[in-house]
């Protein structure tokens, strides 16, 4: 009997403990949920009218510019935004015909949840900025990378550190 009553406290302990983990799990998500930013025209970064959040299921105003490293950002097609700042996003993604061009600062991807990603369908332009971080790197058939030419004549590098996946078809440009 003894043994049967250790074990059910043992039981309802482990299943108390579960219980305890998991809301406070979903608690933590709840509030750091993705939070989607579209580009709605062309503009500096930091213009803050130039950037619509998904919200309440549509697409409203916001009050702040895609910094975030839960933020996931779209540049669609005809939509070219000059980076003029640092960012920290979870995902980035520039459709085709979209173009981002780093002038200066520098775009961090941060996984979360096990995700983070730069997908590149249209034009991404390094100029003298970086894309760092820990997440993945996605260049499409048919997109245009620009890099800029250090010194002299050498070639500039477009170097991948993580997981990459560069299809055929990418044109790449110093300038």
């Amino acid at each position: 009997m003894e043994l049967f009553a250790t074990a059910s406290i043992f039981l309802v302990a482990t299943l108390l403990m579960t219980v305890f983990f998991h809301v406070r799990f979903l608690n933590q998500y709840s509030k750091n949920q993705p939070i989607d930013y579209r580009a709605v025209r062309s503009g500096n970064w930091s213009d803050l009218t130039i950037w619509e959040i998904y919200d309440d299921g549509k697409w409203s105003t916001t009050s702040s510019s895609p910094n975030s490293s839960n933020a996931t950002v779209f540049i669609p097609m005809n939509i070219t935004i000059d980076l003029n700042q640092n960012v920290k996003v979870n995902n980035l993604f520039i459709e085709e015909g979209g173009s981002l061009n780093m002038t200066s600062g520098k775009v961090t991807i941060v996984k979360a949840f096990d995700q983070g990603l730069l997908s590149c369908n249209g034009t991404l332009k390094l100029g003298s900025s970086e894309v760092d971080g820990d997440g993945d790197v996605v260049v499409g058939s048919g997109s245009s990378l620009y890099c800029q030419m250090m010194s002299g004549n050498k070639v500039a590098n477009f170097q991948v550190t993580g997981h990459k996946s560069i299809c055929a078809g990418v044109r790449y440009y110093t300038f």
